[in-house]
């Protein structure tokens, strides 16, 4: 179930609140907004629903503080009675993720709420990962997969192919490299080749190459067709020459 934080000064609109949307959101009530953070610091919640015309500060302020704060990936809603075309357009002319007015049916209400958790969801979510292909990179986790199998790259490689997919299919620089892996502008090649050559070892061949020629920058490329299907003769070959029973 979804957890709403309802910021109102009136017990009333709050209670009423809680006793139609109880079934549908987890919902956790204030009446005053000064304690919002210690809130949002103790429990994670997918939406924020603000009354506009409070007295310690009105939602618009309480707006302004969230989307300023790390908080500011949670959707907030301003929630109100007040229908003037003026507060429509701070509102609009606001950060807010949508206005809803208590007149509409609380079947809208609902609705309303829940589609910007949705859409909220789906952009964190987003945000969090990084694609390409059958790769698929965890920012928060620094974790890579392909085909759900974990690349298990260390931190620094991570950081690599986090920037070699951001800039695909265009190089980037080592220097630029230098800074997004190490945050630094001194580093030496042969550390940086290293690093290259592992995260190289760790990709699926078959998909990807990495290529750095010397003064011409780092870039991820996608295996050629025609590599894609030597590689396997290749490999095959090479198992075969090693084997003792020919020997």
């Amino acid at each position: 179930m979804n957890r709403l934080l309802y910021i109102d000064d009136s017990v009333t609109n709050l209670n009423i609140f809680k006793e139609k949307y109880s079934n549908t959101f987890d919902i956790t009530i204030s009446t005053s907004s000064k304690n919002i953070f210690n809130l949002l610091e103790g429990q994670k919640y997918d939406a924020i629903l603000l009354d506009i015309h409070m007295p310690d500060r009105d939602g618009f302020q309480v707006l302004k503080e969230i989307n300023e704060s790390r908080f500011s990936n949670i959707p907030v809603l301003m929630y109100t009675s007040d229908e003037l075309q003026v507060i429509r357009y701070q509102a609009l002319a606001s950060q807010a993720s949508d206005i809803i007015y208590r007149t509409l049916s609380d079947r809208e209400i609902e609705l309303r709420i829940l589609n910007k958790i949705n859409l909220f969801s789906k952009r964190n979510s987003e945000e969090k990962h990084l694609t390409l292909d059958s790769l698929k990179l965890n920012l928060e986790t620094l974790e890579a997969f392909h085909h759900e199998v974990n690349l298990n790259l260390t931190p620094i490689e991570f950081k690599i192919l986090t920037s070699l997919i951001k800039n695909f299919p265009e190089k980037i620089t080592r220097e630029t490299m230098m800074k997004k892996a190490w945050n630094q502008e001194n580093v030496l090649d042969r550390t940086v080749n290293t690093h290259l050559t592992n995260l190289r070892n760790k990709l699926p061949k078959l998909e990807f190459i990495i290529e750095s020629p010397r003064g011409t920058g780092i870039v991820l490329k996608k295996t050629p067709l025609e590599k894609q299907q030597m590689l396997p003769l290749k490999k095959a070959f090479t198992s075969i020459f090693q084997s003792p029973e020919l020997f």
